[in-house]
């Protein structure tokens, strides 16, 4: 089991009102395995998220990573941030606009031990070339792309350091759907030939089908199903599960048909 999760507690406070973002999940997640974490806005996906890479501190709860407990002084945290990387949302975002793609990607290998520069390019060019973008695109600068080619560079960072757990934040919510399509066909495509894990968090059931064996539901922080993807598709078996399902066959048809209309 690469990475576990028990009885993970978040609580914030604001404005007087208290707010059980996260309440007392249990997760686990194998080596290889894609999981998807699914729900609504506000369910409190993302704050886990925040917790696992020890952006956000929970109230209760304990993490392992290949069955040790995740401490936070300097020298675990600098091995954890090798091991796990997260690709965020908003390709347009993540990417310093001031930096060149050879600065993006050497940033991430900070945490690394040093390397000459020539092996540092021959890494950069050979993780280009797994997210299929050109070898000569080092020089050039976030703005000089579109957001699904931003979105694969986001992915190659991630990737510089041969971590063993990516977690994708709706890393495809913000690109159109066929830019989508690439991208998740891309990472599946990765996970398969570097065995790469990962933690999918999305609120689209449609993508977490394309990329996840295994998806768990989230609602008002509770996590409230959790089963191979096959299986929740075909029989979901919470309430809120079924009308997710729900849902995306209806959006799953109405794109159908208007394939079919564009088509006529």
């Amino acid at each position: 089991m690469l990475l576990k999760l028990e009885n993970i507690s978040k609580t914030f406070t604001a404005h007087g009102s208290t707010i059980k973002a996260v309440n007392g999940v249990s997760l686990s997640l194998a080596v290889g395995e894609s999981l998807a974490l699914v729900g609504g806005s506000g369910c409190g996906k993302t704050t886990l998220a925040r917790i696992i890479m020890g952006l956000e501190k929970p109230d209760t709860g304990s993490i392992l990573l290949n069955g040790r407990p995740l401490g936070r002084d300097q020298k675990e945290q600098r091995d954890f941030c090798r091991k796990v990387r997260m690709v965020f949302q908003d390709p347009f975002a993540s990417l310093d606009p001031r930096y060149t793609v050879r600065h993006i990607l050497a940033e991430a290998l900070c945490l690394e031990p040093r390397r000459t520069r020539v092996e540092e390019e021959r890494l950069m060019k050979q993780v280009l070339s797994q997210v299929l973008l050109a070898q000569d695109i080092l020089r050039r600068y976030p703005h000089e792309f579109s957001g699904g080619e931003r979105q694969r560079i986001a992915i190659a960072r991630a990737l510089m350091t041969a971590p063993l757990l990516i977690i994708l934040d709706e890393a495809v919510s913000s690109l159109d759907v066929l830019v989508q399509q690439e991208i998740l066909a891309l990472l599946a495509a990765l996970s398969q030939k570097n065995g790469v894990t990962y933690l999918f968090i999305s609120h689209n059931l449609r993508a977490a089908q394309m990329l996840c064996s295994k998806i768990a539901v989230m609602q008002d922080g509770r996590l409230v199903e959790c089963e191979p993807t096959a299986r929740i598709m075909a029989a979901p078996g919470h309430e809120y599960t079924k009308a997710l399902v729900s849902a995306a066959l209806t959006y799953r048809v109405r794109d159908k048909e208007q394939d079919e209309h564009n088509i006529l």
